[in-house]
């Protein structure tokens, strides 16, 4: 196996990846499913999610598993663990 050579390794260091736009689904009477989901999940499980959130924001496209996993088309999807299930 062949090393890049430093010059492209520069290169990608310098590139800015795009921004991470996180976005919620809002149903037409104003309510998001996700904050309904998240309040009914036990005070463990809610600070994980919101840890992944907090993560997604600060690292963004850094994010590899077991933190975030890529779905399809682009989409990708935080994952949390309390006990033995999957939120």
């Amino acid at each position: 196996m062949t090393s890049a050579p430093k010059s492209l390794i520069k290169e990608a260091e310098d590139e800015l990846l795009p921004e991470v736009q996180v976005v919620f689904y809002m149903e037409d009477d104003g309510s998001v499913p996700m904050c309904e989901w998240l309040d009914k999940q036990s005070d463990v499980g809610r600070d994980r999610c919101i840890d992944r959130l907090k993560r997604l924001r600060n690292q963004g496209h850094d994010l590899r598993r077991p933190i975030a996993a890529p779905l399809r088309d682009g989409i990708y999807e935080l994952r949390a663990r309390e006990k033995k299930v999957r939120l």
